[in-house]
């Protein structure tokens, strides 16, 4: 069976919020809010370190960051799928 990495994120007022559950460690991580420009740095820069095979996001998030969110995930190989939580 193989594990996957879940990494849920949060972005308001240009503040990047992010944790992620990694099945193969049955662990739980968070990471301090970030600052986070209009490129996107810190996302992937977190994208590229931790590898999510699955990414949650709320939709009321902005259109911008989900659209680099989509993006960004779906130019790493064994991609799985973003998934927006509506409310």
């Amino acid at each position: 069976m193989s594990c996957g990495v879940y990494l849920a994120l949060s972005f308001k007022n240009k503040t990047l919020g992010a944790a992620f559950y990694d099945e193969a460690q049955a662990y739980a991580y968070y990471m301090p809010d970030v600052f986070e420009d209009e490129a996107y740095k810190q996302l992937r820069m977190l994208i590229d370190d931790v590898r999510p095979t699955n990414v949650i996001a709320s939709c009321a998030q902005d259109a911008g960051f989900l659209n680099s969110s989509t993006d960004l995930q779906l130019q790493r190989p064994k991609c799985h799928e973003i998934r927006r939580i509506r409310r």
